[in-house]
């Protein structure tokens, strides 16, 4: 565009103009901001991507900038298009056959802003100039937003690009510069660091689930449990046996399911608790160890002091203030009935049973405490 308009302007012939309007428009319509928008009104081949739409810049402003006023005024009326070769690039444009890149079209109103005169003053940098066209300058089909200068749009939203390919000098003096709408990139980029952000997000609160479930599966539910079974047991030192029991039946059910667990529920089960690649740790987690330990203390003292001690543990346990132990407690009147059980034959039965005979006292003795 450069080449040819600095040819037209030296020459000042037909062909020579011809040849800018041509590449001008050529570069205009090649970057359409309309056929961007993906209108199928201004590219009939939009759903392919073969037009501008299959880019993320569109062009939608052209202009004249330079350090001379005058020598830019003069530039920009020169550089001027005519309405009457827009009109007829694009008639040529939009009845082009379908190729792998189709130029599209313009509104008729937008072909009339692109031939209009360079005369509107963009404010810019203190002792530069800006003078051009804006196809976007009013609301057509498409525009939600009316740009009238480049300036109109923030900094991130706009690109700009200017012929290189001259001196210093001359580039300061003028130079063409065109603007480029770059909306649907940061629009795009936006949804994209959202959904990172939100990636992001969910992984970090997953990560954090994660982690305090495993924290108040492993440390803190057990210590709670600990904690509550050592106040029972200080309350009633006799519920500890009681713990016992229930723990030990808990134990033998599992066995029980297990060893009736067939091969494809066993798969689930290991599954479901993910653990098909862990290593198999022999002995249960320091945390059950701890308290199946309190449950037996407990039982131990229950079973070493009776029910008539149970008042002394209980004093001593809750006593919390001082780790001494104080066994000289008050005593207290108990009425009891003493009952005497004989087993006839007990000794065949030893010599029949030999060491399942402490089984059957205990049978024996739970049915007589059952009736009690």
């Amino acid at each position: 565009v450069m080449e040819s308009f600095k040819d037209y302007d030296a020459s000042g012939s037909i062909t020579d103009r011809a040849r800018y309007w041509h590449s001008m428009l050529t570069y205009v319509y090649y970057h359409n901001w309309y056929a961007g928008k993906g209108l199928t009104s201004f590219c009939r081949y939009s759903e392919t991507l073969s037009c501008s739409n299959g880019f993320w810049a569109h062009l939608y402003f052209v202009g004249i900038r330079g350090n001379n006023e005058s020598l830019v005024t003069g530039k920009a009326g020169k550089a001027r298009l005519n309405f009457t070769a827009v009109e007829s690039f694009d008639r040529m444009s939009e009845a082009e056959p379908a190729a792998i890149y189709n130029l599209g079209s313009l509104p008729t109103r937008a072909q009339e802003l692109l031939a209009a005169e360079w005369n509107t003053d963009c404010p810019v940098t203190t002792g530069s100039y800006l003078k051009g066209v804006s196809i976007i300058a009013e609301e057509l089909a498409g525009v939600s937003y009316v740009v009238a200068c480049p300036q109109d749009l923030r900094v991130t939203e706009s690109l700009r690009y200017s012929p290189v390919w001259q001196t210093r000098s001359a580039f300061d003096e003028w130079r063409f510069e065109f603007y480029f709408d770059v909306r649907p990139f940061n629009t795009e980029t936006a949804i994209f660091s959202l959904a990172t952000t939100g990636f992001v997000l969910v992984l970090l609160l997953a990560g954090s689930l994660m982690f305090s479930r495993d924290a108040n599966r492993l440390i803190v539910n057990p210590v709670e449990q600990m904690i509550r079974r050592v106040k029972e047991i200080r309350d009633n030192p006799l519920i500890a046996m009681q713990m016992a029991d229930d723990e030990f039946k808990l134990e033998e059910l599992r066995k029980y399911r297990q060893k009736r667990q067939g091969c494809f529920s066993r798969v689930l089960s290991a599954l479901s608790s993910c653990r098909c690649f862990t290593a198999n740790k022999d002995g249960p987690m320091e945390t059950v160890i701890l308290e199946k330990t309190i449950i037996k203390l407990g039982s131990l003292l229950a079973l070493g002091f009776g029910e008539a001690g149970a008042n002394i543990i209980s004093h001593n346990m809750k006593g919390s203030d001082s780790a001494g132990v104080n066994a000289i407690l008050p005593g207290m009147k108990v009425d009891c009935v003493i009952g005497l059980c004989r087993v006839l034959d007990f000794g065949t039965a030893t010599e029949v049973l030999q060491g399942r005979i402490m089984t059957f006292v205990n049978q024996i003795a739970e049915i007589i405490h059952g009736v009690v």
